[in-house]
């Protein structure tokens, strides 16, 4: 998880609590990469079960063959707001999800009702926050920032969730254990490229009404802003918290 992007959720992971032979439900898996490396935690004697909406991105979480020493993962359609599972987990991984469902608290306390007791969950969002910010202008990574959030505003995804994570968590039942904030620090180095992100955006900027030839332009122009970097960007915030579910 050497990307920018990635590193709170490295935190989150190393902060949790995962440990062998642990249980774990990952929501809203995509392509299974938090299931993965959730799976090396949790060892060859425990389960992983990754859920989502999306076809291409379940068929794509299970190209990935099984890593050696890591628990087995399964990936599975399904939608909390609808269906139920019916089974229980030592833990719950949710990264970047709640932002986009129509009623993020109720899900939440079906979550809390799936964990055992002294269960936990762990939970990333992220939030718009007046960013980027950097010490010199940066006005292509100030474009992307403010097409990529208001495209995620324009789906209907609630860009504040982050402030709200605590209310909901207790209002579900579970007891806080920590909950933080940390910026995603872009840079000149090539981990540092937020072009890619642009690019597998396309799809939704274009359906926010930008043109494709604009969208172009930027992912072209991007790398070279970032490259003559002077001053770090501090791009976007990333909200993490930890949660039981009391004995």
């Amino acid at each position: 998880m050497n990307n920018p992007n990635n590193r709170p959720t490295a935190r989150l992971l190393a902060e949790a609590g995962f440990s062998l032979g642990m249980r774990v439900l990952d929501i809203g898996c995509g392509n299974g990469l938090l299931a993965r490396e959730i799976a090396k935690l949790v060892g060859p004697h425990g389960h992983v079960l990754g859920i989502d909406l999306q076809d291409t991105a379940l068929e794509q979480a299970r190209s990935h063959p099984a890593e050696d020493g890591a628990a087995p993962v399964e990936y599975r359609k399904l939608d909390l707001n609808t269906e139920t599972l019916d089974e229980t987990f030592d833990a719950i991984s949710c990264r970047r999800v709640l932002m986009y469902l129509p009623d993020a608290q109720a899900t939440l306390t079906r979550l809390a009702s799936l964990l055992e007791p002294e269960g936990f969950i762990a939970i990333q969002e992220q939030s718009r926050l007046g960013m980027p910010i950097a010490g010199q202008p940066i006005p292509m990574h100030e474009k992307a920032h403010r097409w990529i959030w208001d495209a995620v505003e324009g789906e209907g995804a609630d860009t504040s969730i982050g402030f709200k994570l605590a209310a909901m968590l207790q209002a579900s039942g579970l007891t806080m254990q920590e909950l933080w904030a940390e910026a995603i620090v872009l840079d000149s180095r090539p981990e540092s490229d937020f072009a890619p992100l642009v690019s597998i955006m396309k799809p939704r900027l274009i359906a926010a009404g930008i043109p494709e030839t604009d969208i172009d332009e930027l992912i072209s122009d991007m790398p070279r802003e970032r490259q003559v970097l002077e001053s770090p960007i501090l791009y976007d915030m990333a909200f993490l918290a930890i949660a039981h579910k009391p004995a």
